[in-house]
Formats: C-alpha cells, structure tokens, sequence
C-alpha cells in the first residue's frame, strides 16, 4: 500500500510592522513603570489580538528601549530574525513622534506612500504604533509625549536583499505591513514592491517606466 504523505502547514509569522509596535508598546510601558515589562500583547489590524516577548529590555528615568527578534514563521522573509528596537523618550512637546533610526530606510523618491525625506515606515504599521502608543498614555492619564525611535542594527545589510535601492529608500529597511502577518510563500508582496516600484519610476525625473 502507498503511503500517502501528510502535507506539513506552513507557520504564519508577524510583520516588522506588528514587531515595531509591540516592542514600542513594551518600552513605553517600562518607562511608566519603570520595570522591565517584557511581554505584550497587540491587535493587528487583522483584528487579532497577539503576544510577543521582547528580547531585551533596557530603562531609566528619561528613556527605556525594547529589543523584539522577529519571527518570519516559514515564509523565506529577508528580515527573518532581524532585531527590531524601540526607543521611547519623554517629549516636552505633547503626542507621539515616531521617526526611524539606524537600519531603518529613508525615502528619497516620490511615488511610495511616505513622503520624501521621512523615514520608511509605511502607514498601516505607523499607525498601529501612534494608536498604541495613545491608548496606553490615555489609559495611564499621562499628558506628556514621547518620541519614538524604531531602529534595526543590521537593517542596512538585509535592505541589500530586497528592493529598497531602486524604490529609492537608502540606509535601511522599511517597516512594513498591512495585515500585521507574514503568509509564508505569499506573492502579495512581491506585487506590492513592483507596483511601488512602477509608481516611482512614473514619478522619477529620469522618465518614463518601461
């Protein structure tokens, strides 16, 4: 009798997005309290409510920074293990100011959904780590603001992996996401970076996308 092989199913994994606000939620909350909270949970824009430990956890009175390594599940990810940092201080200034450090990108084409000059951060994953980052001030009643720095120490080296040079975003990653998860084998975004692709070569000063 021929055996018949079981088809193994492939583990999901999280974005950079989904990665960046959990560790952004874990440093500000260790700053409030100013003790190492390691764990946390998130909503994905999925709906799904996640937990993710954090790696490294560091803090004082001014600043505390969460360290998360993520976790690709079994999609071929270039930023499969990469370690993804969030660095929240107290601002004079009220709000949440998010801005990217070493390792991640900067756009300088137009055509992708950042302005130029701001750091790669796309607006889905933008705006889970503003919301998140509001709703524990909020819960917590405390009206200052924060600035919050998102960095990826060997960001450089994994943007050489991916398309990022001809998108015109130098120095790094980008911080990605729209579902908060990573279906592994997905072509969605393989389509997403060619259609960015031809939307910055339409809008680049060199001419027309062939």
């Amino acid at each position: 009798m021929k055996k018949t092989e079981e088809k193994k199913e492939l583990r999901h994994g999280y974005t950079t997005g989904s990665n960046a606000t959990a560790a952004t939620k874990a440093a500000l909350l260790s700053l409030i309290f100013q003790e190492a909270i390691s764990k946390v949970d998130i909503r994905l824009p999925i709906g799904d409510v996640v937990s993710f430990s954090m790696d490294k956890i560091t803090f004082d009175a001014t600043s505390a920074t969460a360290e998360v390594i993520k976790d690709a599940g079994d999609d071929p990810d270039a930023t499969h293990k990469a370690r993804i940092i969030a660095t929240v201080s107290w601002s004079d200034v009220p709000g949440v100011h998010l801005d990217g450090g070493v390792g991640v990108g900067r756009v300088t084409k137009a055509g992708l959904p950042v302005p130029v000059g701001e750091a790669a951060i796309n607006p889905v994953p933008r705006k889970m780590m503003l919301g998140t980052a509001s709703e524990v001030l909020a819960k917590h009643d405390i009206k200052k603001g924060i600035d919050v720095v998102i960095s990826v120490p060997d960001g450089e080296e994994i943007a050489k992996k991916t398309l990022n040079s001809r998108l015109g975003i130098i120095g790094g990653i980008s911080i990605l996401g729209t579902r908060g998860t990573v279906v592994p084998f997905s072509t969605a975004a393989f389509r997403a970076s060619i259609v960015q692709a031809i939307k910055v070569a339409k809008d680049d000063t060199f001419g027309d996308a062939i």
